[in-house]
């Protein structure tokens, strides 16, 4: 019945219950205007049920589902305040008409109520909208008077605390896929979750920046001044240091926080605390394990000049040139590790010098594949940039290899001897590009530049190949025969085979081949 009541009705909320006790409680709690229940339950029956919930709000709609034998009842039952019964077996049509019927009546009883009310619904939908605006401009500075006092009924006063500024990586790619109600709600769960994770020890005030749509701002003043604010840290880095949490909201989405300088007066000092928690929030790209960084950990240690070492520029060229892939990230690992040892650079900074250094680098040895730092926008920690770097420069000084290897003759060689050594093992092409550290899309092209086919055709003929030699020499059932190349399920294997040779492995046998 609840999936013909949705069906028919999605602008519904329906829930059901076995527990006629648990059944009232949530109806008081919840205002439910119509309920559909059945008259023989335990601990209360219909009859009962229906006078206990007209006693309190005569409004209410019962609807009783009778059999024949219960008629008598189900009149009673109507006597007492129940709106209609509906006869077993139910039939949707009749129950579409009388659920119709019913909701009318609750829209007319409704009318006024609903008048009244949508002046306040209307001022609930813009009442987010409004503080979102109003605490921008609180933070920039620009409030009237009036809006100014406003302000000050919201979180305490002249009060020291932080800002912090987390960033939802993704959240504006989520938001054009969902309504803006939708949009509003997710805002405010975001909201209430960074609430529930500084905990009860400080006030906090979250809102979403309108310059920097993904970032929520969070005004934190924690309940017993600056001696309470390293507990409240700590609690809240064990907590909120996981990115896990906030998957529930978002698939995708990448979390970065940012906490800003502890003032002493946060309406006073607000921009202070704005600043050195926007600083954060950048810094936090070196931080991939927690994905937080404070404002302390950055003194004295930030704005070191990005200029990656030109000598070292040039090992690097020679290390890729000689096609020494491991080398070559030794060489790009060190001129990172120099930046770090001198602080913390700018990450776009250090990021956008790699971009360059590696283009240079590129255009000195003809690689027609330029290195591209595009997800450090799509929220890249500094593990992850490596991660990329890494696989870009290995992949840089294999091209080269290979090159001066004549039409990839070596890895030719070594590609089909693995293939002959591992065909009959469970592999596939991750675990060849893992063999030869290559990425797979990578490896997929070699195998194609190499050989002039793929993967998956070339490990099908090493399987037919050796399974034609057991079927013509050995007396193997063919269950064993597909067992030892490779294939686990027999019919499988007679398909594989007779698509490559034009005939079952039983046929093939009996032809002698």
């Amino acid at each position: 019945m609840k999936k013909i009541i949705e069906r028919l009705f999605p602008q519904l909320t329906v829930e059901t219950f076995t527990n006629p006790i648990k059944a009232v409680e949530y109806i008081q709690a919840e205002a439910v205007r119509l309920i559909i229940t059945d008259i023989c339950m335990p601990d209360m029956d219909g009859l009962t049920l229906v006078k206990k919930l007209m006693e309190s709000d005569q409004r209410r709609k019962v609807i009783l589902l009778t059999g024949y034998a219960e008629f008598e009842y189900a009149r009673k039952a109507v006597s007492a305040g129940a709106y209609d019964f509906l006869l077993k077996p139910m039939n949707p049509v009749k129950l579409k008409e009388v659920l119709e019927k019913c909701m009318e009546e609750i829209r007319r009883e409704s009318q006024s109520d609903q008048d009244y009310k949508q002046v306040y619904h209307k001022l609930d939908e813009a009442w987010p909208a409004y503080m979102e605006n109003l605490m921008n401009q609180w933070l920039v500075g620009s409030l009237t008077e009036e809006e100014q006092k406003k302000v000050s009924q919201i979180f305490p006063q002249e009060k020291g605390g932080n800002l912090l500024l987390t960033r939802f990586f993704g959240l504006e790619r989520w938001r054009e896929g969902c309504g803006s109600q939708e949009y509003l709600e997710m805002k405010k769960k975001l909201g209430m979750e960074m609430k529930k994770h500084m905990g009860t020890a400080c006030h906090t005030l979250s809102f979403f920046s309108q310059s920097m749509p993904e970032v929520m701002v969070t005004v934190a003043i924690p309940k017993y001044g600056k001696y309470g604010q390293p507990s409240v840290l700590d609690s809240f880095r064990k907590r909120c240091g996981q990115p896990a949490i906030w998957e529930p909201f978002g698939e995708g989405f990448g979390v970065r926080i940012g906490i800003g300088e502890y003032v002493e007066d946060v309406e006073r000092e607000k921009r202070k605390a704005y600043e050195t928690a926007a600083k954060a929030l950048e810094y936090a790209f070196y931080f991939p394990d927690t994905n937080i960084c404070e404002s302390g950990k950055l003194s004295g240690e930030r704005d070191v000049s990005v200029c990656l070492d030109i000598i070292k520029e040039e090992w690097l060229a020679d290390a890729i040139r000689a096609g020494e892939a491991e080398k070559s990230w030794e060489r790009m690992e060190e001129l990172l590790e120099g930046l770090l040892a001198k602080g913390y650079p700018s990450p776009e900074g250090l990021v956008m010098e790699a971009e360059r250094m590696l283009k240079h680098v590129s255009m000195t040895l003809s690689y027609p594949v330029g290195f591209s730092a595009a997800g450090f926008w799509e929220g890249w920690s500094y593990r992850e940039f490596k991660e990329h770097l890494r696989s870009y420069i290995q992949e840089f000084a294999q091209e080269i290899e290979m090159r001066s290897d004549g039409k990839n003759g070596r890895f030719c060689r070594k590609f089909i001897a693995y293939m002959k050594e591992h065909y009959m093992e469970d592999i596939s092409l991750d675990d060849v590009a893992a063999q030869f550290r290559f990425t797979p899309a990578y490896c997929s092209r070699l195998i194609k530049e190499a050989t002039n086919s793929n993967f998956k055709q070339i490990l099908i003929e090493e399987r037919v190949k050796k399974a034609k030699e057991l079927l013509g020499h050995t007396e193997m059932h063919i269950y064993e025969v597909a067992e030892t190349v490779g294939y686990h399920d027999a019919r499988y294997f007679n398909r594989v085979f007779k698509a490559a040779t034009g005939m079952t492995p039983q046929q093939y046998r009996r032809e002698g081949g």
